[in-house]
């Protein structure tokens, strides 16, 4: 053979030694990292069964906070509201409240009592849970003194603010 030959045989040899050192690292290495991030973003099934239970908790506890008040206590109902809300929703509660709901509860003197008759999510993942609640409000007013029960049902979006979950979404279906 000619010299020639053998030295583009060596050198294509000392290619593939080279590939072969770099190249297995950086794929183990891609490998690890790839696994090592799924099992870092991966939900467990006992954590979406704590996101459900605990998103769905809060959320009963905010309907009936969202869609309760008394024309006696509006300010401190309503403070109450905010708190259980967050986001774009946090301010279009605020000022439904503030424009349309209190200027009407305090010319008929409205009280609207909400309860959570039933409750269930829709859909779950680690940073929004649906969920779709049917919820009775009774309200009396001196329009209605023996009182109305409105039977409704609500979409609402919770998300995780810190430890609590909060309102982002609300929707009368």
């Amino acid at each position: 053979m000619s010299t020639g030959i053998l030295r583009r045989i060596d050198s294509r040899l000392a290619w593939l030694a080279w590939t072969q050192v770099f190249a297995l690292p950086l794929t183990i290495l891609l490998c690890v990292g790839g696994l090592l991030w799924q099992t870092l973003t991966l939900t467990t099934t006992a954590d979406l069964v704590e996101i459900r239970s605990d998103s769905l908790s809060a959320g009963r506890a905010a309907a009936k906070t969202l869609l309760s008040y008394d024309h006696r206590t509006l300010d401190r109902d309503f403070a109450a509201g905010r708190r259980v809300t967050t986001g774009t929703f946090r301010g279009e509660y605020a000022k439904t409240t503030k424009d349309l709901v209190t200027p009407n509860a305090k010319k008929y003197d409205v009280t609207v009592t909400a309860e959570v008759v039933s409750a269930a999510v829709v859909t779950a993942e680690k940073d929004r849970v649906e969920l779709l609640l049917y919820v009775n409000q009774n309200t009396v007013s001196t329009l209605v003194k023996d009182g109305r029960l409105d039977q409704n049902r609500v979409q609402m979006t919770m998300v995780p603010v810190g430890d609590d979950w909060r309102v982002s979404q609300l929707k009368s279906l």
